[in-house]
């Protein structure tokens, strides 16, 4: 998490996805609160991965 939330910086990337399958540490959450990056949970992704037919 941390070298992808230094990549989205120094590329200047607008936002970044990160998705896990099971869940984030509080480091991470912090980490990602503090750049543009939106965490995807692995039953948020069942979900979405559902809601697509996939």
């Amino acid at each position: 998490m941390r070298d992808f939330a230094e990549k989205i910086v120094l590329d200047r990337i607008y936002k970044g996805i990160f998705i896990t399958t099971s869940s984030f540490s509080k480091q991470a959450i912090a980490l990602a609160g503090t750049r543009t990056i939106d965490l995807i949970y692995g039953d948020e992704l069942k979900k979405l991965l559902k809601k697509i037919n996939f």
